[in-house]
């Protein structure tokens, strides 16, 4: 969550490593300490990064992956003891492609 608040200055240094992190945990690693809620705050912090440096700014290469990365994110439906957790990312996938 802190990762999408970072200030512009240090996105700039930051830019590609830190996008191509959170585009990792966005996406389900089928591994025990992956969840739901570690995706849903990824894509919050991605949407925040992309916001706070401009989409003029980010590598085209970039920006297509996290687009695909959103699409991947609508087709989440992990499952644990709380029920459809996936739905989570779910929503929070199709806030950020708007």
């Amino acid at each position: 969550m802190a990762l999408g608040q970072l200030s512009a200055t240090i996105l700039k240094h930051l830019n590609v490593e830190l996008i191509d992190t959170l585009l990792k945990n966005c996406v389900p690693k089928c591994k025990p300490n992956d969840d739901a809620e570690t995706r849903r705050e990824a894509i919050k912090s991605l949407v925040n990064v992309v916001q706070t440096l401009g989409i003029a700014t980010i590598d085209r290469n970039q920006l297509t992956d996290i687009v695909e990365v959103m699409y991947k994110s609508l087709d989440d439906y992990a499952l644990d003891r709380r029920g459809d957790v996936g739905s989570w990312v779910r929503e929070e996938s199709m806030a950020s492609l708007t």
